[in-house]
């Protein structure tokens, strides 16, 4: 994975949940620590995202719905520039 451009990290169950786009390969990624404070690289099982397919790289945010992590994008065309 490369350097990601958007990265959003929150807590669920009291674990880590990070989500990133990796600009070099076009995925997005969500990984979730099976531990409070993920600390060994083993605590984490990562997923390429079904936002993989199509431009959904930009602008990612996390939030939790119903106790799940849900992953919001904006495509970089939606955005208004002044």
């Amino acid at each position: 994975m490369s350097v990601p451009l958007h990265v959003d990290i929150i807590l669920a169950d009291g674990n880590p949940v990070v989500c990133a786009y990796d600009s070099n390969a076009g995925v997005t990624w969500y990984a979730r620590a099976d531990t409070p404070d993920g600390g060994l690289l083993g605590d984490w099982q990562v997923a390429e995202t079904a936002l993989a397919a199509g431009n959904f790289d930009n602008y990612l945010s996390m939030a939790l719905v119903n106790g799940f992590p849900v992953i919001s994008h904006i495509p970089e065309s939606y955005l208004c520039r002044l």
